[in-house]
């Protein structure tokens, strides 16, 4: 029988399309709200979806072929067409649409206005639950030397909590931002996106200590929780794992297993560890160099205690680009270190991120960097470090879209932390969004006015667009000669100024090897091709760490098209 819309009308293929149709799309809504309450599996859905679509056109199909009558399922060509039972079993379709559509309206309104408010309540209170800030912990101690030990229980109250998995915790650089500081509670979680905060203050006498810790709701500005432990120094890692397990059940926390526990060890180790904690945080090349004292010291008396290798790995990269020791001695010592951490403990995630930056920083290894990076985040996806050296990676391999990505991630984590603020305002550079880089870089300086290299990054960004008397005004600013005098040169050139430009770039090869990257930056820019790459060789040789910015640079663009600038990349491992 021809096809014919009068056909097609008698045998109701237009309504089963309907109905199919309509009864399909409930399908997806009830899917989808079970998938919501009962936390299934997204593919679920996916997979409903896909079986609906590949149903249709046999559906169709076969109400065109078929026919129900009295006597059940027929072949249209076996079916009378006067005893044909069609109109009736239209009208029944009718009213079967009709129902159901009348079920989709009331489920919809259900979801919309019942279980999409309840599943929004619960997930609002479920964020706001997952966020907290470990404030520094107040030394009550008369003696002021005590304060590393106050500073450091923070540190590993804050490392203690970051590893429970459904909890965010605010950076360390972020959160000491307020201390000896003033401030109303709303006040710190409205700057650092949190909505419970832990404080506390620590008082230490002989072996004896009294540490206070007191859970704050940030909405509310009340008590949740408080306690006060009268011990001694020996207890300490007990103390911190009842903090972590009190805060855990305060704020009702769903965990797979067991709460973290700290890492312990004797009392004697762990001073020293807290003193190396100290030192190492000065980021000076002395305070790098008095660091390693103090933590082998410490590994001395307890090699088995994780967290003296973790800083002394962190200690020995910070120390390789702060001028403590050339990278061929710190990276070496830093993966050793690393790799003691994971003798002891096989899942810990830093020192997988740790090895990561070694071979893609150092070894230029790419592919053994992919794999530790890949397994860190398995481990540990929300943890900063962990982030940051993604986010470094994605950055070095010309991929801004995710670098910016995750440098906003890491932003929430580490809202008062210049390092974040820089990496981000790195990425921008990359995507030539010179604005919001300069945005990211002026926000560093509302947090520290005098820190490094950033006047020289907010230059930069004029300088990339244009603006030369505001570029020059920044580069003066900078306090790090090495900086300055790139800046100055490429500043100067842009004027038209050669011959100041070229008495700058005098200045700053005389500074030798510490600036391997800027020297050649600044060649490339004024176009002395050959002494570019010369000094890029020399930057590679000695694993300048600013290599990794290589791809965002958008000062060294009169050497890209040189087939030497496509080997170097080869060399760097540069995807």
């Amino acid at each position: 029988m021809a096809f014919s819309w009068k056909e097609i009308k008698r045998r109701s293929v237009a309504k089963v399309a309907i109905a199919y149709v309509v009864t399909g799309w409930l399908v997806l809504q009830l899917t989808d709200v079970l998938i919501s309450l009962l936390s299934l599996q997204p593919w679920i859905g996916r997979a409903v979806v896909a079986l609906i679509a590949v149903g249709f056109i046999p559906a169709i199909i076969f109400s065109w072929v078929y026919e129900v009558t009295p006597d059940g399922l027929k072949s249209q060509r076996e079916v009378d067409q006067v005893k044909s039972i069609t109109t009736s079993t239209g009208k029944k379709l009718d009213r079967a649409i009709i129902a159901v559509l009348s079920i989709a309206v009331v489920i919809f309104a259900i979801d919309e206005f019942v279980w999409d408010t309840t599943r929004s309540d619960e997930n609002t209170s479920q964020d706001a639950e997952q966020t907290i800030a470990v404030l520094p912990f107040v030394n009550m101690s008369s003696d002021p030397e005590q304060e590393y030990f106050s500073d450091g229980l923070t540190e590993e109250l804050l490392n203690l909590l970051a590893r429970v998995p459904a909890l965010r915790v605010t950076s360390r650089t972020s959160v000491f931002f307020y201390k000896d500081k003033d401030f109303q509670i709303a006040d710190v979680g409205r700057e650092l996106g949190v909505s419970n905060i832990l404080e506390g203050s620590v008082r230490q006498s002989g072996e004896n200590i009294r540490i206070t810790a007191q859970l704050i709701d940030v909405a509310s500005d009340t008590h949740i929780w408080s306690e006060t432990w009268d011990r001694t120094f020996e207890n300490i890692f007990e103390i911190q794992d009842e903090i972590a397990n009190s805060v855990v059940d305060e704020l009702k926390i769903q965990l797979l297993g067991d709460v973290p526990q700290a890492y312990s060890t004797s009392p004697d180790a762990y001073s020293l560890y807290l003193q190396g904690v100290a030192l190492a945080s000065q980021f000076t090349a002395d305070g790098n160099i008095q660091a390693e004292r103090v933590l082998l010291r410490a590994l001395e008396l307890d090699r088995e205690f994780v967290p003296t290798w973790h800083r002394l790995a962190l200690n020995y990269i910070s120390g390789s680009s702060g001028g403590a020791w050339h990278p061929d001695e710190a990276f070496p010592k830093a993966r050793n270190a690393a790799q003691e951490m994971l003798k002891i403990d096989n899942e810990n995630a830093a020192a997988h991120a740790i090895l990561a930056r070694i071979a893609r920083y150092y070894e230029y290894d790419s592919a053994i960097a992919a794999q530790e990076l890949r397994t860190a985040m398995e481990l540990a996806p929300n943890e900063i470090y962990v982030l940051r050296t993604a986010a470094g990676f994605a950055r070095f391999d010309g991929e801004f879209d995710r670098s910016i990505e995750l440098g906003t991630e890491i932003s929430k984590l580490d809202p008062l932390s210049y390092g974040p603020k820089l990496s981000l305002g790195y990425s921008y550079l990359g995507k030539r969004r010179f604005e919001e880089a300069r945005n990211s870089f002026k926000e560093i300086l509302d947090l520290a006015p005098v820190a490094s290299q950033v006047h020289f990054r907010v230059g930069s960004t004029y300088l990339a667009s244009g603006e030369l008397g505001l570029a020059l005004e920044s580069m003066d600013r900078e306090r790090r000669d090495g900086f300055r005098l790139a800046g100055r040169t490429m500043v100067f050139h842009a004027m038209e100024d050669y011959e100041a430009a070229e008495s700058e770039l005098e200045k700053l090869t005389s500074l030798g090897e510490r600036w391997t990257y800027e020297i050649a930056q600044a060649n490339a820019f004024v176009g002395n091709i050959d002494q570019a790459f010369d000094w890029m060789e020399r930057a590679v040789a000695r694993s300048d760490q600013s290599l990794t910015l290589i791809q965002a640079d958008p000062f060294i663009e009169n050497i890209r098209h040189d087939s030497r600038y496509e080997d170097l990349l080869g060399r760097l491992g540069v995807n």
